[in-house]
């Protein structure tokens, strides 16, 4: 063994045991910290890697002490299953023509090998992928092609469309503006202009909880906001009837896995975001079940939203991270990334309706579950999103249309119109909402005993303007008093 590598074993100076020692878990994620502060790079000097690595130790025996590391935190999750309504399904899809976008995706290939059980008369996937999946017509096209997919669809003339083609990386689509945008929303708008002029029956668009963001500066979730106000629209004025089925973290193409068992292979340091990060999660099977009972809730009028129900309990990524470092039996360090773009903003208390005191939903704001109610199983949500202000929504596409269309146009714009847009369909959708609402958010969302970084959250003065706007009329003090739950 070198002497770099004799160093990156073993203990820093001073970080040696201490006999009855029991630091808790907060000390040492405090001494990682400032072993490596977060926004540092990568830890390549063998002192610090040694203390991180000796920390590390210490913090696996304080998260063992404390009952965990004893299973895989994604356990529940990867075996989960919700009732699948086949009987009704087998009624709408049986020898009728099926198109899926995105379909060579894991989601996509799941929903596709489910989909033959209920015999349509052809399944076509339209993806860029380079694949060919037995059985299937694939047409390798980007849906942001609007003459290839128009030529799909008027050969293929689908009866059921699910739309599963996205850009769906967070960090990537910080870094990709152009492609994220002109994906996720324009083609979106291909998709559903696809859809209108080929007499599609019923249209699944598979979104995220992101989008249950009252606001989001973040390029991700912004375009799947402006997708699902988009099916909105269609949904009132058009002839196909569409509903929208939100996910979360997918563990069969889990990007936090992914990620951390590439570090883990290499034997490198691994890197977590910050501590106290949580996340839920689905398994495919399970995003399958919900893409196709969906097609149950597709009906006029206010988009349908349906969800899990019971998406388990929240996983810190940081137990994530020691989780597989001890499975894989190797001594590597933790460090703290810092929260980048895509990742960056932080949970917002008012997001979720807490008079839901034992079914607290984290993928339904609060004004959308106002109609929300539980399938005749009990393992799905049904409801519908927000009122907002269409002729809003259809200048911001015209505008963000005018910059992703010039190819010269800085990211810094693109990224600019769709804040704007972000800003202002939240301006539409809290003007629409019951003031007493408004002010659920705002009391639920102000709770300080909650706040990550101590800092006003980003939605509050749009709340504030909303309840300050003249069409509201005075709110009486006593509005509030059967409403508001401490």
């Amino acid at each position: 063994m070198s002497a770099s590598e004799e160093g990156m074993n073993a203990a820093a100076p001073g970080m040696e045991p201490h006999p009855g020692s029991c630091p808790t878990t907060s000390e040492v994620i405090a001494r990682l910290t400032g072993a490596f502060p977060p926004g540092s790079g990568f830890p390549t000097e063998p002192r610090i890697v040694a203390e991180l690595r000796y920390l590390t130790r210490e913090l696996v025996e304080c998260y063992r002490r404390e009952g965990r590391l004893d299973a895989d935190p994604f356990a529940d999750p990867a075996n989960r299953k919700i009732h699948c309504y086949e009987t009704e399904i087998r009624e709408i899809i049986h020898q009728r023509v099926v198109l899926v976008t995105g379909g060579a995706g894991c989601v996509g290939s799941g929903l596709m090998a489910k989909l033959r059980t209920f015999e349509p008369r052809k399944i076509v996937c339209v993806d860029t992928a380079d694949a060919d999946p037995p059985g299937i017509v694939y047409c390798r096209e980007d849906i942001r092609n609007w003459s290839a997919l128009e030529q799909i669809f008027d050969a293929e003339r689908p009866d059921i469309v699910f739309h599963l083609a996205a850009q769906r990386n967070p960090g990537l689509a910080e870094r990709l503006v152009h492609e994220t945008i002109t994906t996720n929303v324009y083609g979106t708008a291909n998709v559903i202009r696809a859809c209108e002029r080929a007499g599609v029956e019923r249209c699944v668009f598979s979104s995220t909880g992101k989008a249950s963001r009252y606001h989001t500066h973040e390029i991700y979730a912004a375009s799947k906001k402006l997708a699902e106000w988009q099916f909105a629209t269609a949904n009132r004025t058009g002839r196909t009837r569409y509903v929208a089925a939100r996910f979360t973290h997918v563990l069969n193409n889990s990007l936090v896995r992914e990620q951390l068992d590439s570090w883990i292979q290499a034997g490198r340091p691994v890197g977590v975001h910050a501590p106290g990060r949580l996340i839920v999660a689905q398994n495919v099977v399970e995003a399958a079940q919900l893409l196709l009972n969906a097609l149950l809730y597709a009906e006029r009028g206010r988009l349908g939203l349906v969800v899990v129900r019971n998406l388990g309990w929240p996983i810190e990524t940081l137990e994530l991270a020691l989780y597989r470092i001890v499975q894989s039996g190797r001594d590597l360090p933790v460090y703290f990334i810092g929260l980048p773009r895509g990742y960056s903003e932080d949970f917002f208390r008012g997001q979720v309706d807490w008079r839901f005191q034992t079914d607290v939903h984290p993928l339904l704001n609060v004004l959308e579950s106002a109609d929300r109610s539980n399938d005749p199983s009990g393992t799905m949500i049904y409801s519908k999103l927000e009122p907002f202000e269409e002729s809003v929504l259809r200048r911001h596409l015209e505008r963000l249309r005018g910059t992703v269309e010039w190819e010269a146009m800085p990211e810094s714009e693109m990224r600019h119109a769709l804040y704007q847009a972000s800003d202002d369909l939240c301006t539409s959708v809290f003007e629409a909402a019951p003031p007493e609402e408004l002010l659920n958010i705002l009391h639920w969302g102000m709770d300080t005993d909650t706040s990550a970084s101590g800092e006003l959250p980003a939605v509050v003065p749009f709340l504030t303007r909303a309840l300050e706007h003249p069409k509201l009329g005075t709110v009486h003090s006593n509005s509030t008093s059967e409403t508001l739950v401490p």
